[in-house]
């Protein structure tokens, strides 16, 4: 149970599916929680949680070039907190953004570059 919760809560945060059989669902068992991560036994489970520089650069790059760039926001950035991070770059830049209905609440609707969320409404951009 430990090692599904940290799988859920880390890395890409999301569902985890448990899977054991009737028989052991039906014992009686002293729960204890594991006192390090380290204690899990998660093989093969190694979430980057940083950024590769240069895949960065080369990102920022495509972006800076780009006849007209629009940020289209997905819900992961609210699962990885960046909702202020995407404010920030967007003021800086200019690049209008465009959220998915996942993403409603991640970008303020009140700025100029805050366009209609693409699947809430059939209105076109200012």
């Amino acid at each position: 149970m430990a090692a599904a919760f940290h799988v859920a809560t880390t890395g890409r945060p999301g569902p985890v599916l448990i899977d054991f059989p009737k028989d052991i669902a039906n014992v009686s068992m002293e729960w204890y929680w594991p006192t390090s991560v380290d204690d899990l036994d998660l093989p093969g489970y190694h979430p980057l949680t940083v950024g590769d520089p240069g895949l960065v650069r080369q990102a920022a790059e495509l972006i800076r070039t780009a006849h007209r760039p629009v940020l289209y926001v997905g819900g992961g950035v609210l699962k990885a907190r960046a909702a202020e991070a995407l404010r920030v770059l967007a003021e800086r830049t200019g690049i209008p953004v465009v959220t998915t209905l996942m993403a409603r609440g991640a970008f303020p609707t009140h700025t100029p570059s805050a366009w209609a969320c693409r699947a809430c409404t059939a209105t076109t951009p200012r």
